[in-house]
């Protein structure tokens, strides 16, 4: 039995009676049930309605039954939103209408094909880390970390997130997991998302700190001072973060089960479950217990077998095999067909719910692959 099983309670005994977990489109990978063969879309992977349409007819033929496409890359977004701006990238220009809905194109296209379509959404990052450290221009709506600086994540000595490549080791400057402002904001996206689009699932990532050098902003501190004057013996600042980062995925589920409760929500995790966890204050285990989501999808990018069935084995042991996906990084300089393939057989011999390949590109590079190995 694995972790996840033994501290499971029943529907019936908390009364939740939540939403199946596993139970969208296309999500379900018991006996003689498809299992899960998903790929990333970045937003870098189309620029048209017609650049969509191809790619889906070349994913289905690799045999993708699951599109995680994303939609919200740092603060900016390939939907129609009234909350955050356009993201530049078919445009050329932060803000910028492209004159069409990539996510309205990318469910009408998946289910034409019987593709489940997740939307993808970045949680935290505010805004990339580049040379220039150029922030984000005026734009209606605003960009956040125009409208809300304070959001921003700080380290100890308060000082927030740089854009600046030479000040930062981060792809991102974040936006702070622990102040009630940035939860509200994040929660009206995943309800503008969820509520406006006929979505199979919602993919969050990036849903975690930088590290567990951040956010020491002056909001959080403060909410920690208080919040520990009444707390239990042993409540350290880590541990409060933690919290605060479930209490998000939480009520991103609750927004979720009250609009659409089939939509399934899956969440990226790292490679390593307890780095993530001490270091990232992801409780994976505890958010598949309390139903907040419905699958882990650990990003085991590695060519190393060694490491990837690891890491398989634990999470399969923590989380148990029904609620994990592998996430494989086929993009890397040292995969070849030979380890790809014996990544995919790893994860089929442990019964995982599924596979998820980074990214579209390199599914249909092994698209061979993925139909010739068989679970």
């Amino acid at each position: 039995m694995t972790l996840a099983a033994a501290l499971r309670p029943s529907a019936h005994a908390t009364g939740t009676g939540g939403p199946e977990p596993g139970g969208g489109l296309g999500l379900r990978a018991g006996p003689g049930v498809e299992e899960v063969r998903a790929a990333w879309v970045t937003r870098w992977a189309f620029k048209s309605p017609g650049d969509v349409s191809a790619m889906f007819d070349d994913l289905r033929a690799a045999g993708i039954n699951t599109v995680f496409f994303q939609v919200r890359g740092a603060c900016t977004v390939l939907y129609r939103s009234s909350l955050e701006p356009w993201s530049g990238v078919l445009t050329g220009g932060m803000g910028g209408d492209p004159g069409w809905d990539p996510l309205e194109v990318a469910v009408v296209e998946a289910h034409k094909r019987g593709m489940a379509l997740h939307a993808w959404v970045n949680v935290f990052p505010a805004w990339p880390v580049s040379d220039s450290a150029k922030g984000p221009p005026e734009t209606e709506p605003r960009h956040v970390m125009l409208a809300h600086p304070e959001w921003i994540a700080c380290n100890k000595r308060g000082e927030p997130m740089s854009i600046e490549r030479s000040k930062s080791r981060y792809a991102y400057a974040f936006l702070s997991p622990t102040v009630p402002g940035v939860h509200a904001h994040i929660k009206q996206v995943v309800r503008e998302i969820v509520t406006g689009y006929e979505i199979d699932g919602l993919h969050l990532d990036y849903v975690r700190f930088p590290d567990s050098t951040y956010s020491y902003d002056e909001t959080s501190k403060s909410a920690y001072r208080t919040y520990s004057l009444y707390a239990p013996q042993g409540m350290t600042y880590a541990l409060w973060r933690t919290g605060r980062l479930t209490d998000l995925v939480a009520g991103i589920r609750e927004i979720v089960a009250e609009a659409k409760p089939h939509v399934v929500v899956s969440a990226t995790m790292r490679r390593d479950y307890m780095e993530g966890k001490e270091r990232f204050f992801q409780d994976g285990l505890d958010w598949l217990l309390e139903g907040y989501v419905d699958l882990l999808v650990p990003m085991i990018y590695t060519s190393d077998m060694g490491l990837f069935e690891k890491s398989v084995r634990e999470y399969t042991l923590i989380a148990g095999e029904e609620s994990v996906i592998a996430g494989i990084g086929a993009y890397l300089d040292s995969m070849d067909e030979i380890t790809f393939a014996g990544q995919v057989q790893v994860a089929r011999s442990y019964g995982l719910k599924g596979i998820a390949v980074f990214n579209s590109d390199y599914a249909v590079r092994y698209a061979a692959l993925l139909k010739a190995v068989s679970r």
